[in-house]
């Protein structure tokens, strides 16, 4: 136990047996560590705590792929995940299978990507029959059918820019 990383070739060998990482992870670290201290003590042994993020566990997981690392971890009975960016989530094949993402046309923007529903009706997603409308896509639609409104007085809103198809640029 004097050894550096003597606890990690113990821990590694018990979590080799799934039967024994069971084990292990049901009785707690606290009492993990309690008895581990006591039985070193009756050794004339020291027991070394390292930080949480020892420099050891840094060094195993930089020179490995983020998806290599979590299957090794998992694999041991320990939860790893990726973490990903908003920007990389389109580019995982999981979400692709599992029907996250629609691709969308839309006016001014064209065909684009977008997440679908995050919930299932009797496992199936709704479907995504059309996109939000755009700055003022449908105002010619209200003001004419539902409110009763003419081609001159749009025209007039428009020009005083209190309505309109796109947003406004700054000057």
């Amino acid at each position: 136990m004097t050894k550096p990383h003597g606890l990690q070739r113990l821990l590694r060998g018990m979590m080799a047996s799934r039967s024994q990482a069971l084990v292990v992870s049901d009785v707690g670290m606290f009492e993990f560590r309690r008895q581990l201290e006591y039985k070193a003590a009756m050794r004339g042994c020291q027991v070394r705590v390292a930080d949480r993020f020892f420099p050891s566990m840094t060094d195993w997981s930089i020179v490995r792929d983020a998806h290599d690392a979590a299957r090794v971890l998992q694999s041991a009975v320990m939860p790893a995940a990726i973490v990903r960016t908003a920007h990389d989530l389109p580019n995982d094949p999981r979400l692709w299978a599992a029907g996250f993402w629609r691709w969308l046309e839309r006016p001014f923007i064209g065909r684009h990507l977008v997440p679908a529903a995050p919930y299932r009706f009797d496992g199936v997603a709704p479907p995504l029959a059309r996109p939000a409308p755009t700055l003022g896509q449908r105002n010619q639609e209200v003001r004419s059918e539902r409110l009763g409104r003419g081609a001159a007085e749009r025209e007039q809103l428009e020009h005083r820019r209190v309505i309109a198809m796109r947003a406004a640029t700054r000057a």
